[in-house]
């Protein structure tokens, strides 16, 4: 990320949130990371807008589910759309929502019945 100040802004928007919007812990090893929403690959600029607050963790998730479940990637992107429209910090219908889009995360990669899927299960 080139522009810290808008990492700044989010966590000042949102609260300097404890866990980020897919539910994981930010610590110092699990640090905080900006996601592009449309990726700058695809135009997408670095703002409030197109950004949601992810940790190292979510990140590396995240674009793992991109490359084996896109639809499940979309519900993702949308839900960030959707943070982003209130521009708050996370309220228990978020979180409800955030708790959903986990739980068919982790039952998704549960179906893989991969060898090392606890890596990626939330």
């Amino acid at each position: 990320m080139k522009n810290r100040q808008i990492m700044e802004d989010m966590l000042r928007i949102y609260g300097n949130p404890k866990t980020d919007w897919m539910g994981y812990k930010i610590t110092q090893k699990n640090y905080v990371s900006y996601h592009h929403i449309l990726e700058k690959r695809n135009g997408g600029i670095e703002s409030v807008d197109n950004g949601a607050i992810l940790s190292r963790t979510s990140h590396k998730l995240l674009h793992k589910i991109e490359q084996i479940n896109y639809d499940l990637y979309l519900e993702w992107q949308l839900l960030f759309l959707e943070i982003n429209h209130y521009r708050k910090p996370l309220d228990s219908e978020l979180i409800g929502k955030i708790g959903h889009l986990k739980r068919e995360t982790k039952e998704f990669f549960i179906s893989l019945n991969l060898p090392n899927r606890h890596k990626f299960i939330v």
